[in-house]
């Protein structure tokens, strides 16, 4: 029979959400929980880039892709990693242009990306096409890290329970996925080594033997989160340097208070082991019970059988219901019977 679990960490009721939702002030940062972040990275992105800024585009350098039209990628003979881009012709002259940066320079994403790897894409793309990005306008991005867990993957994925204020998209396999419309944001978190070893890139990225967690905020909207357009060379800000819009400052705050508001099942003493309404409330209940003054010495179970007591019900119908509250307390708190 399953029973308490024992509480190591705050709810997810942080009075610091307000600092995601609002975005004004990002410097403090939940701390409630160990945070062994490593490799934090801007990986896939996807920018606009004006017909002036690729007039002089190395059409020479590109390959047409076989079936969708006026998409590209690069001529990738003599390196693989280039096939991690493709190229949209827009028939306003523009162009999108889709990468993995990291996968685009390694052929993996187990690494640091951040000003320096940054700037190295950009000068690529302007050796390989002639295309100057740095005032290309982004219109979906990725940031992301690596984190080494102390339990296995699927044990750590079971564990977490949701996000406040954020939606469960999909959960499958060895993945979760939470979104927030509001925010325009995704919050992805899925077993890092079992995805190398599915893209084939396991041995290239180096990845340790231990459990690997990625986790990663996708922007669809980057202008809904920011409150204005961001531009690439917005990501090569140094971190250190005394603009007050710190774009890739922001984004390892962002990353690590999010990471601290999902919900685990050990943040609760007591969490529904089904998922209806009696349950919830049961549970909650029993919670509220845990953070109540100890001088107040009647239990929520005793509290809803006296409830019954003094109700307009036949005995047969008290002891009914006194029989499904005991049930539920035994499942909750066996102990004290």
């Amino acid at each position: 029979m399953i029973t308490k679990v024992k509480l190591i960490g705050s709810t997810a009721d942080l009075k610091d959400n307000k600092t995601i939702i609002d975005n004004k002030n990002l410097t403090t940062m939940e701390t409630s929980k160990s945070i062994n972040f490593y490799n934090n990275q801007v990986d896939f992105i996807s920018l606009r880039i004006s017909k002036e800024d690729s007039a002089s585009i190395k059409m020479e350098n590109l390959t047409e892709h076989p079936v969708l039209k006026n998409q590209y990628t690069i001529n990738s003979e003599d390196d693989e990693h280039l096939k991690n881009i493709a190229l949209y012709f827009k028939k306003d002259g523009s162009i999108i242009l889709k990468s993995s940066m990291p996968y685009f320079l390694y052929g993996h994403n187990h690494v640091r990306f951040h000003e320096d790897r940054i700037g190295e894409f950009e000068h690529q793309i302007k050796e390989l096409l002639n295309i100057d990005i740095e005032n290309a306008k982004i219109l979906e991005f990725e940031y992301g890290a690596f984190e080494k867990t102390t339990t296995d993957t699927k044990t750590y994925l079971k564990n977490l329970v949701g996000l406040k204020d954020w939606d469960l998209e999909y959960n499958k396999g060895s993945m979760k996925m939470f979104g927030n419309s509001k925010l325009g944001l995704h919050y992805k978190i899925y077993d890092a080594v079992a995805n190398a070893k599915m893209k084939g890139t396991l041995i290239k990225g180096c990845f340790p033997q231990e459990d690997v967690m990625k986790h990663e905020l996708k922007f669809n909207n980057p202008k809904k989160y920011f409150k204005r357009e961001i531009y690439f060379k917005d990501l090569m800000v140094n971190e250190y340097s005394t603009f007050q819009d710190l774009t890739i400052t922001k984004l390892i705050r962002l990353l690590h208070q999010i990471r601290n508001s999902l919900v685990e099942k050990t943040d609760y003493e007591f969490f529904p082991l089904k998922a209806d309404v009696v349950h919830i409330l049961y549970t909650a209940l029993k919670n509220k019970e845990q953070k109540t003054d100890k001088t107040y010495e009647t239990s929520i179970y005793k509290e809803i059988i006296d409830m019954i007591d003094v109700m307009e019900l036949s005995p047969s119908q008290k002891s009914k219901r006194k029989k499904s509250i005991r049930e539920l307390e035994d499942t909750y708190d066996p102990a004290l019977f």
